[in-house]
């Protein structure tokens, strides 16, 4: 149950306000025993109003906790479920991991994906940050590593999509050699709509069981699509599951 924060925004008001109004009343009734029965009365009113207001809060309270014990509980189910259904999907073919821009916090989360279905992973692969900023110098060049895989998978860091070179490198890289390539997008602000105009299939939210999902069946499928989570988009491409076996090959 979804508790309403301004419901008790609204219970402390209106506590504090007959807080108030008892003082006064009692202020100016003070001079005589029936002002001090009636202060009295209103303190005890008040009490009892504070009393409810912890009870429910302590009620709250619980109610909240029920809700995160039960949220961690579907969250680990969920990762063990989308770890059981990605097992071998991947087996025997290899994919590049290229990072584009500036650290990309999903690059061990992509790496870990590709190894529990079965991939064996080349990377990750700096490929220069959106800057501008030069490979590492024991990286292989971009031609050397598309050409070496069955597939490529980029993550794509906060940045410029305007400043992209990096990634049109390796995206031309990846078609020449027809390879797929599925992009893992980390700023969708800036990336989505140029990553539409090329028609690159791409997930925004690679840290979940579900982006970790959509990534092993895009690429188990060499198919197109845009997931993700919180946004317009769906959240995974539930036609692909039943639609591939994980019989490897390109």
């Amino acid at each position: 149950m979804v508790v309403d924060i301004r419901y008790h925004l609204a219970s402390l008001v209106a506590i504090f306000f007959a807080l108030g109004l008892g003082i006064l009343v009692g202020m100016s009734l003070a001079s005589g025993g029936q002002g001090r029965e009636l202060g009295e009365q209103w303190i005890q009113a008040i009490e009892k109003e504070l009393e409810a207001l912890r009870l429910e809060r302590r009620e709250v309270a619980g109610r909240l906790a029920a809700a995160e014990a039960e949220r961690d509980l579907y969250r680990a189910f969920s990762a063990d479920l989308v770890a059981a259904v990605v097992a071998g999907r991947l087996e025997g073919r290899t994919f590049g991991v290229v990072s584009v821009g500036e650290n990309p916090a999903s690059v061990d989360a992509v790496v870990q994906a590709l190894e529990r279905a079965g991939a064996a992973v080349v990377g990750p692969v700096q490929a220069g940050a959106v800057g501008g900023t030069n490979p590492r110098r024991d990286d292989p060049a971009l031609p050397e590593l598309v050409a070496g895989v069955d597939g490529v998978v980029a993550i794509v860091g906060e940045g410029d999509a305007e400043r992209r070179a990096p990634w049109e490198e390796l995206l031309r890289e990846a078609r020449q050699s027809g390879r797929p390539l599925v992009a893992v997008v980390e700023d969708p602000s800036s990336w989505r709509d140029p990553l539409a105009a090329w028609d690159v299939p791409y997930l925004t939210h690679g840290r979940s069981p579900a982006g970790e999902l959509s990534l092993v069946l895009l690429l188990e499928a060499g198919e197109a699509g845009r997931y993700g989570a919180g946004e317009d988009l769906p959240l995974w491409p539930k036609h692909l599951l039943g639609a591939t076996t994980g019989s490897g090959g390109t």
